[in-house]
């Protein structure tokens, strides 16, 4: 059983409460939190405390799940793992490459692992478009797109708005469609980007992701919608032998066959959060590290969302492998 502390308790906080209530190899033992009145769904022998320093003092637990705002994130993962604890850290990893490379280097320093909180990688839904993908049932990709859009209701007010905090829409909330892009078709020789820039920053973008010639790539995120627009998220991939599409709360997985009728893949069982908590604590168990995602491979995407803000910012495409890493 992996013991294990969870490191603010905002919305996210709660969403990892839940999903860690199914996994049975973990168990929140403790909580850090400025707001202990607002922690009324911990299992009832959690320990509150109110800052990190006295939860790593203690010594209580062996992992922290770190869940608060982004640009908390590095300094907070590199205590925890200076004092032997093993981290796993929502997404995105850091508001920078260069943070990120300091995570990177402190696990490697003491041996501890890091995991990234990436849960789209680990939805049913993309878990089957993967194996389509890698097992070729269908043939070859021709065409993928990739969809998140928010109302400005959620963000407004919040530290979300605040892109110094957050990174912006592109870093907090595009890079679901950025990550899962690489995880499904890999790295990308250049990309194009075009978007929306207001008084807090990009809003809106939309992304070419350039492979080959015969494959179209695109994605597309916002979170300046007005309410009561609340939100929209999904995809269709066309391969050669058939459609699949899929479009959160509205359209269920769903494949289209070139030829013969449509069907709905089995994707019944665990959400993405409670596959990727629940892998996560088989993998601090052994002491192994992800073969789904790498820190590494989590700070390849915050490098490829920047490279898209380049992209937006100077209206050109952006050779991938020549973007700045900071």
């Amino acid at each position: 059983m992996v013991e294990l502390a969870l490191i603010g308790f905002g919305n996210i906080a709660h969403v990892h409460t839940t999903a860690l209530s199914a996994v049975t190899t973990a168990r929140v033992a403790a909580v850090v939190t400025r707001h202990p009145e607002l922690a009324t769904d911990l299992p009832p022998e959690a320990t509150i405390y109110l800052d990190l320093d006295s939860l790593l003092e203690a010594g209580q637990v062996q992992a922290v799940d770190i869940c608060t705002p982004t640009y908390l994130h590095a300094e907070m993962a590199i205590a925890a793992l200076q004092a032997g604890c093993d981290v796993i850290c929502e997404k995105p990893m850091a508001l920078t490459v260069d943070a990120c490379d300091r995570m990177i280097a402190a696990a490697e320093a003491t041996g501890q692992r890091l995991y990234i909180a990436h849960y789209v990688r680990f939805m049913p839904e993309i878990s089957y478009l993967k194996a389509r993908i890698d097992d070729g049932t269908f043939g070859r990709v021709t065409t993928a797109r990739f969809h998140r859009l928010m109302s400005s209701r959620y963000i407004r007010g919040t530290w979300f708005a605040d892109p110094a905090r957050s990174g912006g829409c592109l870093l907090d909330l595009h890079i679901h469609e950025v990550d899962t892009v690489r995880y499904l078709f890999g790295d990308p020789r250049h990309i194009y980007a075009s978007g929306t820039i207001d008084d807090g920053g990009i809003s809106q973008v939309r992304a070419d992701y350039h492979y080959a010639p015969d494959i179209s790539v695109t994605s597309e995120g916002a979170w300046h919608y007005h309410p009561p627009f609340t939100s929209s998220a999904g995809f269709v991939v066309r391969f050669e032998g058939a459609t699949v599409l899929w479009e959160r709360q509205r359209t269920p997985l769903t494949v289209y066959p070139a030829e013969g009728d449509p069907f709905t893949p089995d994707t019944a069982g665990a959400d993405g959060f409670t596959r990727m908590l629940a892998h996560y604590a088989d993998c601090i168990q052994h002491r192994q590290a992800s073969p789904i995602i790498s820190a590494l491979d989590a700070r390849e995407s915050v490098r490829l969302t920047a490279a898209l803000a380049a992209s937006v910012r100077s209206g050109c495409p952006v050779p991938f492998s020549d973007t700045i890493s900071a």
